[in-house]
């Protein structure tokens, strides 16, 4: 008979190896997301706490793990802001990447540099139409 008999798979009725295997998922699934960098180090601790009674016979063993993964990458982007004709700041995205510049999206739809359809403004019947107005003459 084994002198010391503390198998991991099976203290706390099999609770530490349950704990231990939903962590491995967790750090495995970061290794996986491609939304981090793949060659930064995880690191999983498993702590054993171990506090005797006052005759030294009851051990009380506490298990906890801790995980170290791999942060998400940053994502930046270019912002424009301003002051409108109220006074009030305004704030959005800037897709062109120079403000006032239309651009293509990856549907070949002309853009303003804020992303809104070109075609969503022409229908706005405040835009003028110079050519329109040449035909009425």
């Amino acid at each position: 008979m084994e002198k010391i008999n503390l198998k991991l798979s099976s203290l706390a009725s099999g609770g530490v190896q349950e704990n231990f295997d939903m962590e491995v998922k967790k750090l495995l699934e970061n290794i996986q997301d491609p939304n981090t960098e793949a060659e930064k180090p995880r690191k999983l601790v498993l702590t054993l706490t171990i506090v005797p009674d006052e005759s030294r016979e009851v051990l009380k063993l506490d298990s906890q793990i801790k995980l170290t993964m791999a942060p998400t990458k940053s994502v930046t982007t270019n912002l424009i802001s301003g002051v409108n004709a109220n006074g009030e700041v305004e704030a959005t995205e800037l897709k062109s990447g120079v403000p006032g510049q239309m651009y293509f999206d990856e549907d070949a739809h002309l853009r303003t540099d804020t992303g809104t359809p070109v075609e969503e403004i022409e229908e706005n019947k405040s835009v003028i139409d110079l050519q329109q107005k040449s035909k009425k003459a």
